[in-house]
């Protein structure tokens, strides 16, 4: 008996791998509420002139790990037609010490002295999803749609009583192309992936270059097929660049990535 116990265990676990996936959910509509605990890092950089001189700057912020708030929908139209809807806001900021001298205004403020970086991003936005493969157990979708962000870094230096002080911000629509790949192994469980990347060449000017990349994979488990809770991993990259190459803040590059888990709604 004792020996038959492992056979017995095993038996079990092999018949649950050969066991059938169960169908998708023809779920209309799915709410994800979520915390993401990302860890980020700012990239800010600039230049400007100070006694005929060219005189450029670049620092990178270790923005620390936070948790921010993030939501995720997804409302199915038909077989193969969906809308996926997603919002998300980081603030962030750091301090460290300037690896090289930067000048603003005739006011220069030398390498070695303090610093202070603040950033702030919002996204949010709709896609529509096409399912190019739409099977009782798998689901791979392409998505083309539109993503509001918003966009704010500030750099503040201070040396004696010289201080360095410049914030940039930038707001628009930006359009979206993605990609879904959703997967039901059995009747309680669901594992989704998406990938989304934006071109930054929009926004209110014309003088704003840059690109956005998110992507998150995530495994949810429902009880009773309308509640669950989910968990995974998130990462963002944001790069924008000034193409005049004003004075001051001319380049603003953002990452997180770290964690994410909350609840989920399906009706």
């Amino acid at each position: 008996m004792t020996r038959l116990l492992p056979l017995s265990l095993l038996a079990l676990a092999l018949a649950g791998v050969a066991a059938p996936a169960h169908a998708i959910d023809e779920d209309r509509f799915v709410l994800r509420a979520s915390a993401f605990n990302g860890d980020g890092r700012l990239r800010v950089a600039g230049n400007t002139t100070y006694l005929g001189n060219a005189e450029t700057f670049d620092e990178t912020f270790d923005t620390g790990r936070d948790t921010v708030p993030a939501l995720d929908a997804q409302w199915r139209l038909g077989d193969r037609h969906r809308l996926v809807f997603n919002y998300t806001r980081f603030d962030g900021d750091e301090s460290a010490t300037l690896g090289e001298s930067i000048s603003y205004d005739d006011v220069v403020i030398p390498a070695g002295s303090s610093a202070r970086a603040d950033a702030e991003m919002s996204l949010g936005g709709v896609a529509y999803d096409f399912a190019v493969v739409e099977a009782p157990t798998v689901s791979w979708g392409l998505q083309l749609g539109v993503q509001e962000a918003r966009v704010e870094g500030r750099l503040r230096a201070v040396s004696g009583a010289n201080t360095y002080d410049r914030s940039d911000a930038e707001s628009g629509l930006l359009p979206l192309v993605g990609t879904r790949l959703t997967f039901a192994p059995s009747e309680n469980w669901r594992v989704n992936a998406q990938v989304q990347h934006l071109d930054a060449g929009w926004l209110d000017s014309d003088d704003i270059d840059g690109k956005l990349t998110q992507a998150h994979a995530i495994v949810e488990y429902r009880f009773g097929g309308r509640f669950g809770v989910h968990a995974g991993y998130k990462w963002m990259r944001l790069d924008l660049q000034d193409r005049d190459g004003d004075e001051g803040i001319n380049r603003f590059e953002q990452r997180f990535n770290g964690p994410v888990a909350g609840l989920s709604i399906a009706f």
